[in-house]
């Protein structure tokens, strides 16, 4: 499988390392972030019957030949959950004929023939022109810095797109403050001391993280939504984070709508 840039070069081991850098992504680790988007990407794509059909159908298909595509597709698609990773990788080695990394998107070339055949599961015979044999699947997708870290960012309106490690933990983070503050306001423990031997971190972490508790609620909605600008992320949350949602959004160069409420 070729992995391209966006002027269709090869990118060279030297290269694909840089997309290790921790990231994101989105990471995890930006690369294998990339495998995985693009297995997610083809699933959506399978699960799209009419446009599977409009991509993979040839002018000499009967109707017989057709509903076969569309049963062994549905059958591909409800095993999917059960294969193994190498089997993921061999389909997706099979399919996939090159992967192009552009400045705002992932393009990913897939082979018609290589597609008709996986899902037939039998030789396909039909002919096609090398131009009318690829199929071609997009992403929205961006290389951006976070912090220290380089994150391959996913629009949200990209089929596939996932949160990434960094933001679920950012996410679960931003749940336990909030827990965190229940438990105080509401009597259940009564001290930051208390919560600390209960989940058996210590008096200085718990007193980071509840701090997170009174984080603006736009930039709550940001993360949750994953729009938190790059520099939104755990590690700087709890550099003693301020009470004050205006210099919160300051000192994370967000700019609120005519809405915000502080």
């Amino acid at each position: 499988m070729a992995i391209l840039d966006e002027f269709d070069k090869r990118v060279s081991r030297t290269m694909r390392s840089s997309y290790r850098l921790r990231r994101p992504c989105q990471p995890t680790r930006p690369l294998c972030h990339k495998s995985r988007l693009v297995v997610q990407r083809l699933l959506g794509w399978l699960s799209d019957s009419l446009a599977l059909l409009d991509a993979l159908s040839h002018p000499g298909d009967d109707t017989a030949l057709a509903q076969m595509l569309l049963a062994a597709v549905g059958a591909r698609c409800r095993a999917w959950p059960t294969l193994t990773s190498e089997q993921v990788r061999e389909f997706v080695r099979a399919a996939v004929v090159k992967i192009t990394i552009g400045p705002a998107n992932i393009t990913i070339g897939l082979s018609k023939s290589a597609v008709r055949t996986l899902l037939l599961e039998v030789a396909d015979n039909t002919f096609y022109d090398p131009e009318d044999d690829l199929v071609e699947l997009s992403v929205a997708a961006c290389l951006q810095r976070r912090g220290r870290a380089i994150r391959l960012l996913i629009s949200r309106d990209s089929l596939g797109a996932v949160p990434s490690q960094d933001e679920l933990r950012l996410i679960q983070t931003l749940a336990q403050a909030h827990q965190w503050l229940e438990q105080l306001l509401s009597g259940e423990v009564r001290s930051l001391r208390m919560i600390a031997a209960a989940v058996g971190k210590s008096q200085r972490y718990v007193s980071k993280v509840i701090r997170m508790a009174f984080l603006a609620p736009d930039l709550v909605e940001a993360v949750l939504a994953g729009r938190a600008p790059p520099q939104l992320t755990l590690t700087e949350l709890t550099k003693d984070l301020t009470w004050d949602w205006d210099e919160q959004r300051r000192r994370f160069a967000v700019v609120v709508g005519a809405n915000r409420t502080s």
